[in-house]
């Protein structure tokens, strides 16, 4: 799960001063995708639960999606 979500959306932050954190992105319908991975996960790793955030993407309008 956690090398198929960096193969995806996923990767990995690397900031002076603090802890590496493990960040993925999904749209809301795979809400519940997000909340199962956290679950298997949970007792291996130190993750924090999944938090929704809204992300406008401007290249929208260019026809990306």
């Amino acid at each position: 799960m956690l090398t198929g979500n960096l193969l995806g959306d996923g990767n990995i932050i690397i900031q002076k001063n603090r802890k590496p954190r493990f960040r993925f992105g999904h749209s809301i319908k795979d809400r519940d995708w997000c909340v199962h991975c956290y679950q298997k996960l949970a007792d291996f790793l130190p993750l924090n639960p999944p938090k929704y955030q809204r992300v406008i993407d401007s290249r929208i309008k260019g026809g990306f999606s």
